[in-house]
Parts: structure tokens; C-alpha cells; sequence
């Protein structure tokens, strides 16, 4: 038995994916504009801006989770093989003619992984921290409703994508901060 058969859609992840996919087509201008922050390009752009404007290390942190999270999800869809949605399995044609495999959903990492370390790195007030994760939350699920409704991946394609993208940036997180206290205590006073 192969891993592709193992994690053949199950019934409700069907209907969730066909429920989402059969949405307006006016929401998905928007579920598309925002689906784009899960690409590799959008990370590499965040990236450089923060290290243009001085923040240096908010910038590579970044780069590292997003590049992890990125290179994770390639593995894993390779070990995994999951088929994505077929327009006889969601019973239209799909928006999104993406190739490859699957679980997890890179798009869905991607933008977790981003969203997080970008917001880890805030600074300000309080309150503007709370609005950040506010939006920042709405960001990841509005990139995962975005795979949802073009067809490209079924609801545990983007849950599995968003925990590997919590994962990935938790892991950079703290190694970037093991690396700077150990540089910080060697550096002479």
C-alpha cells in the first residue's frame, strides 16, 4: 500500500473542497491577491525590504523560516505522493492547474511561516501587536481557503502546510536567537 493510498480524500474533506470551490467567483479575486503571500518570490521581496530598511535580522529570519518551511513541504509531498483534487472528485473545473503533489500544501506554509516570523518581529505597542496577528491570521486562512477554492489541495493538505509552517518558524525563532545570545556573550565589553 503506498502513502498515496493511505491519504486518498476523505468524505468530508470532498465536500469541505467542493463547498469552498463552488464559492462566487467574485471572492476569488481576493482569495487569489492574498493566496500570493505562500509564494516563494512574495518571501524573497519581504525579505529584502527588511534588510534594505536595517532590519537585518528580522530579514534573514524570515528568509530562513520561509526557506525551510518551503523545503520541508517539498520533501514531504515527495514521501506522501497525495493526488490533489480532480474536477470529478469536486465536480467542477478547477481554477488552478497545479502540478506536483499535494500534502502539504507549500502555499499554506509559506504564508504561516512569513506571517509568523514577520509579526515575531514587530515592535510597538501592544495593542498594534494584537492587530498584526489579528491580520496575520486572517492572512493564513484566507491562503488556505485560496487552495480550497481553486482546487488545487483538500482541507489537510493546508492544515498540514500551516503546522509545518508554525513549525518551521518556532524552530528558526529560537535557533536565531540561540545564535545571536552565544554571538552577544562573546563579543567583548
Amino acid at each position: 500500500m503506498t502513502a498515496a493510498a493511505v491519504f486518498d480524500p476523505f468524505a468530508w474533506e470532498i465536500s469541505w473542497t467542493t463547498d469552498v470551490a463552488a464559492w462566487p467567483r467574485w471572492i476569488g479575486l481576493p482569495l487569489e491577491i492574498v493566496m500570493q503571500t505562500g509564494t516563494r518570490w512574495v518571501f524573497v521581496v519581504i525579505s529584502a525590504f527588511l534588510i534594505g530598511v536595517g532590519r537585518v535580522r528580522q530579514g534573514v529570519t524570515v528568509a530562513l523560516a520561509c526557506a525551510l518551511a518551503w523545503l520541508g513541504s517539498r520533501l514531504l509531498k515527495d514521501v506522501f505522493d497525495r493526488p490533489r483534487p480532480t474536477m470529478a472528485e469536486i465536480g467542477r473545473p478547477l481554477r488552478d492547474a497545479a502540478d506536483g503533489f499535494a500534502f502539504p500544501s507549500s502555499h499554506a506554509t509559506i504564508a504561516t511561516a512569513l506571517v509568523v516570523t514577520v509579526v515575531a518581529g514587530l515592535w510597538g505597542a501592544r495593542r498594534a501587536r494584537q492587530i498584526a496577528v489579528g491580520v496575520g491570521a486572517i492572512v493564513v486562512v484566507a491562503t488556505c481557503l485560496s487552495r480550497l477554492y481553486v482546487g488545487a489541495h483538500w482541507p489537510l493538505d493546508v492544515l498540514a502546510g500551516t503546522v509545518l509552517g508554525l513549525a518551521a518558524s518556532a524552530l528558526v525563532l529560537a535557533a536565531v536567537e540561540v545564535a545571536v545570545g552565544a554571538w552577544e556573550t562573546r563579543q567583548p565589553t
